[in-house]
């Protein structure tokens, strides 16, 4: 080979070399962000799964006292002797118990 010949392969050689860096350093400077924000993403997961669970057991605590109420209330009306409200207590053993779902209704059904 002459030599014109080998300083155009040397200088090839060289911008193929300053490109492929480029595009390396490209490369991983995208992957350092997508892992930021993998890592911020992974943060929050785990702050809205430890609120929710915090929310979980405080609604179970509320739905506890509301049941707690509702019998005390029903004991109230029952130990004095007064005729209870329709839908404020506890229904009987054939009916199933109240939960969040299927709380009886505040109006109360008519009589036949």
């Amino acid at each position: 080979m002459n030599r014109p010949n080998r300083a155009v392969i040397a200088v090839l050689t060289a911008l193929m070399l300053i490109a492929s860096a480029a595009v390396a350093l490209k490369g991983w400077i995208e992957l350092r962000a997508v892992r930021q924000d993998l890592r911020t993403a992974a943060e929050a997961n785990d702050f809205l799964r430890k609120t929710v669970g915090n929310m979980t057991v405080a609604l179970a605590g509320k739905d506890r006292e509301i049941d707690r109420l509702t019998r005390s209330q029903c004991e109230i009306q029952v130990g004095d002797g007064a005729e209870p409200k329709p839908g404020a207590c506890a229904p009987s053993k054939a009916s199933p118990q109240p939960t969040a779902g299927n709380r009886p209704s505040p109006v109360p059904s008519p009589r036949s």
